[in-house]
C-alpha cells in the first residue's frame, strides 16, 4: 500500500513539473526561436492541450495500476451528497471555460489564421481570465476567484464517493499543485499583462470571498 501511495505521489509530482514547464514562458520563448514566431503562436497551445491531456491520461493509467486499498466507499444518502457536489463542482467548472471561452483556451483563433496563412495573433497568455481590450475578462466565477479552472479540482477529486490510498495521495499532491501553481499564474498573469491584471487583483480574490 505505501508503494503505491509513494509512486502516485512521485508520478503525480512529476507530471506537475512537466506540465509547468509546459506553460512556462521560458519554454515558449525556445520553441519561438525553434520555429518562429508565428508558428509557434499558431501552434503552441493547441500542441500544449494534446501533450498535457496524453500525459493526463498516462497519469491516471498508471496511477489505476498501483497497488491500494479502499479507505471508504459512501453509500446511500452520503454517496447521492457526494455525487451532487461533483455535479455542481462540474456545472461551475464548465461555467467557467465558457466565461474564459473556449476559443482562447484552446488557441483556436491562432490555429485558424495560421492554417489560413494570414497574420496570427500572439498566443494566449495563462488559461485565465482573457483579456477584454485593456481589462481582463472576469465575468461568472472569474468575478469571485482569480483561479476557478484550478480551485474546482479540489472538490472534485475529494468529494468522490470511493476513497482510496491511490487517490488520497493524488488528491494530497494535486491540492498543493494547485495551490502553488495558481501562486506562480499570479507572476506570470503580472508579466503577460501588467496593469490589466493588477486591477483585477483589486477586483476578484486570490481564493474564494464576495467580489469587490
Amino acid at each position: 500500500m505505501w508503494k503505491g501511495m509513494f509512486r502516485v505521489v512521485i508520478a503525480t509530482a512529476l507530471f506537475g513539473l512537466l506540465h509547468s514547464v509546459l506553460a512556462s514562458a521560458w519554454l515558449k520563448e525556445q520553441v519561438v526561436r525553434l520555429v518562429g514566431r508565428a508558428n509557434a503562436d499558431g501552434l503552441y497551445r493547441p500542441a500544449y492541450i494534446l501533450i498535457a491531456g496524453v500525459m493526463l491520461g498516462l497519469l491516471f493509467l498508471f496511477i489505476r495500476r498501483q497497488p491500494g486499498r479502499e479507505i471508504y466507499h459512501a453509500r446511500g444518502g452520503p454517496f447521492w451528497l457526494l455525487r451532487a457536489g461533483q455535479v455542481v463542482t462540474l456545472a461551475v467548472f464548465t461555467w467557467a471555460v465558457l466565461s474564459v471561452g473556449l476559443n482562447f483556451l484552446a488557441g483556436y483563433d491562432q490555429l485558424a489564421a495560421w492554417w489560413a496563412g494570414t497574420e496570427v495573433p500572439q498566443m494566449p497568455d495563462g488559461q485565465e481570465p482573457s483579456p477584454a481590450g485593456e481589462v481582463m475578462n472576469a465575468t461568472g466565477p472569474l468575478a469571485y476567484t482569480r483561479h476557478p479552472l484550478n480551485w474546482l479540482l479540489v472538490p472534485l477529486f475529494w468529494l468522490n464517493p470511493r476513497m482510496t490510498t491511490r487517490l488520497l495521495a493524488f488528491n494530497l499532491v494535486l491540492t498543493v499543485y494547485v495551490v502553488v501553481g495558481s501562486l506562480a499564474a499570479e507572476e506570470h498573469m503580472l508579466r503577460a499583462y501588467g496593469e490589466a491584471y493588477r486591477a483585477y487583483q483589486e477586483r476578484a480574490p486570490f481564493f474564494l470571498t464576495p467580489p469587490r
